[in-house]
């Protein structure tokens, strides 16, 4: 489950980027940075917006200033504007990449770029004339197919796809129809024979947790894997009605301490 709200929440880091950039012109180095590294930022304050509800906005309004830096500007106002806030924004920037442990080396050459292009653009410090010619690709970013949908929206095209593409045969349907609480069959990499119980069936990424008879994890593995798996005997679907003896014996059990109507349950 805690897989399943990651990937969401990577989804929605690279849809708030997207978002920001689509349609804007900027330095090649400036997209590198937001998708490698400033995109993990976004992940740890999106994974903390409930305890921490201001992070995610600054995050995102770092994307937009630093995207503002790095365009030529309109008229000196916005000039002006950016070349105040070029201080606090650079400070953002380390706080955000310490958040998240960054290499400060890693994080070196996308500093020495950025200050390039704001003497460029900006002539910090110096006259126009006196500016450092530029050297980096500017590149047109345009982002139509990835924002068209929310990220679960996304997911779940994507989602869909992957179904429609598993093989229409019976290893597909027996891995489709598969509920919780069916056991599976395999070997382990010794070629001991194990069994597992399906614990948990996400209906967002398809995911498939098994638990062993003591209800520790024994594998988790996508639907279209697992089918896969049916399908080259690499796995035995069991279903309900084989259960293993510590399962019979527990369910005996508690069949004794259930007053006579209730239904017994293994949960």
């Amino acid at each position: 489950k805690s897989s399943e709200q990651l990937e969401l929440t990577k989804r929605q880091a690279a849809y708030e980027i997207a978002l920001r950039l689509n349609g804007k012109a900027i330095p090649e180095f400036v997209q590198l940075f937001l998708d490698e590294a400033w995109k993990d930022v976004l992940v740890l304050a999106l994974l903390r917006r409930e305890r921490e509800p201001a992070e995610t906005q600054q995050c995102i309004d770092v994307i937009e200033r630093l995207v503002t830096s790095v365009i030529k500007p309109n008229d000196a106002a916005v000039r002006n504007e950016v070349i105040n806030g070029l201080a606090r924004l650079l400070k953002d920037i380390k706080v955000g990449l310490e958040n998240i442990s960054y290499d400060f080396h890693e994080s070196a050459p996308f500093f020495k770029e950025l200050e390039s292009r704001h003497k460029h653009l900006l002539a910090v410090g110096l006259s126009e004339a006196d500016a450092p010619a530029l050297d980096e690709e500017v590149v047109l970013v345009e982002f139509d197919n990835v924002i068209c949908a929310s990220p679960e929206d996304d997911l779940l095209q994507e989602l869909e796809s992957e179904i429609a593409q598993m093989p229409d045969d019976k290893f597909s349907k027996r891995a489709n129809n598969m509920e919780v609480g069916d056991w599976v069959e395999y070997n382990s990499a010794e070629g001991t024979a194990l069994r597992a119980k399906l614990s948990w069936k996400s209906s967002v990424t398809m995911q498939c947790l098994f638990v062993n008879e003591l209800g520790a994890k024994a594998m988790d593995i996508s639907l279209a894997d697992f089918s896969e798996e049916l399908r080259q005997k690499r796995m035995t679907l069991l279903g309900h009605e084989k259960v293993p003896l510590v399962e019979r014996v527990l369910m005996g059990m508690k069949k004794l301490m259930t007053p006579d109507g209730a239904e017994p349950s293994l949960a």
